[in-house]
């Protein structure tokens, strides 16, 4: 029997070293995958990618400034640190692709379709667009509790945190359910726009508009509203 025990334990801790060494692997394969790519990134720039399938693509660094992207699809596509500046998202799919620290800077995002799936941490909407643009719907994974302990029944929104919307034009923007701890909204207009149920901890609104913005259900604890315009 006690050999048996032995035996076991020792199956049980060479399997876990395995799993250690393939983790060590893969995150080191990702890493070297990940220099590459930021010494020598894609180049889309002012190209009409059209109907293009990005589905897995690993990306990030890639430069898409003014690009068409009119029913482009970007499906779990990997576009860490990728420039987005004046891009057109004209119906363009963004099914769960990684956005952080991308930058989006005066991008057209207005009619892009499954914004809330994607994950945008730290990226940066500095003095962009974004009227009624949407980053919440039925497909979206980030979904908070209410304080009935039931979740948001089929919706949720966009992981956000840490992103930076500074002079941006968030009037009537939906970010209901975001996850946006730790955003910046310092001197952008957020008029009549909908934070509800939004995760806003530590979030900075110095010197925003927000009259008529909706903050029902959303955690502000730690915000900042110096100088904010509120009704």
């Amino acid at each position: 029997m006690r050999t048996v025990m032995f035996f076991l334990i020792g199956l049980g801790i060479a399997a876990a070293l395995i799993y250690k060494a393939r983790e060590l692997y893969r995150n080191d394969a990702m890493g070297i995958s990940t220099a590459i790519a930021k010494r020598a990134p894609g180049n889309f720039e002012k190209q009409d990618l059209t109907g293009r399938e990005f589905p897995g693509a690993f990306l990030p660094y890639s430069n898409f400034k003014g690009t068409k992207l009119y029913e482009t699809m970007f499906r779990n596509a990997n576009l860490q640190f990728a420039d987005f500046s004046d891009a057109d998202f004209e119906m363009a799919g963004v099914d769960q692709p990684d956005f952080s620290h991308a930058i989006f800077h005066g991008a057209k995002l207005r009619h892009a379709r499954w914004l809330d799936t994607a994950t945008y941490r730290q990226a940066s909407f500095r003095n962009t667009d974004l009227s009624w643009v949407s980053f919440h719907g039925m497909s979206g994974r980030h979904r908070r509790s209410k304080p009935s302990h039931m979740m948001d029944p089929g919706t949720g929104g966009a992981d956000m945190a840490g992103a930076f919307f500074d002079g941006a034009n968030c009037s009537h923007t939906i970010f209901r359910s975001c996850v946006l701890t730790g955003a910046s909204f310092r001197d952008s207009d957020c008029r009549e726009a909908t934070f509800s149920d939004a995760d806003l901890r530590n979030a900075d609104f110095t010197g925003a508009d927000l009259r008529g913005a909706k903050f029902k259900g959303a955690d502000t604890t730690g915000a900042i509203f110096t100088n904010a315009k509120r009704d």
